[in-house]
């Protein structure tokens, strides 16, 4: 009887010592393949991230240029629209292109001078204490906001 303990005894040493370097090895391995997995998701996320901002820089480039075009020639001595014909020229540019779905144009304080299309419950507004109102300390002739996410839609919204 006393034998056979020890061959139970000498089998189980003998598949401890055989096991543990496989286990151990499974165990380091595996926290190897988690920690390298973390790091190549963390790089894809920051690629997949520079993609995107890079596309909707893109996308908001045009309106941006638009939006100046606009300022050149509404306001200013090079103005090519006469102060009549001013809120026509913003409802026809409304109407052809799909980028905005209102314009407001403020004056240098911040106020609603013009609106396409016509709202008088908009015009004289005072907008200057919101977050995307932030004119530059220079008194310019035209200025635009940095894109700002609009409280009535939810969606990308430019300030000219």
């Amino acid at each position: 009887m006393p034998g056979l303990r020890l061959s139970r005894l000498l089998v189980l040493a003998s598949a401890t010592i055989g096991l543990a370097p496989l286990l151990l090895t499974g165990l380091v391995v595996s926290g190897l393949v988690e920690r390298e997995m973390d790091v190549q998701t963390r790089a894809a996320q920051a690629v997949f991230a520079q993609a995107v901002s890079k596309e909707i820089e893109i996308f908001l480039a045009e309106p941006a240029r638009l939006l100046s075009s606009m300022a050149l020639a509404i306001d200013g001595p090079r103005a090519i629209v006469s102060e009549p014909r001013i809120d026509e020229y913003l409802a026809l540019t409304l109407a052809h292109y799909p980028y905005f779905s209102r314009i407001l144009a403020l004056d240098h304080g911040g106020r609603v001078a013009r609106v396409a299309p016509h709202d008088p419950d908009l015009v004289g507004l005072d907008l200057s204490r919101q977050a995307f109102f932030r004119p530059p300390a220079v008194d310019l002739q035209r200025w635009w906001a940095p894109p700002f996410i609009s409280s009535d839609t939810g969606e990308p919204a430019l300030a000219l």
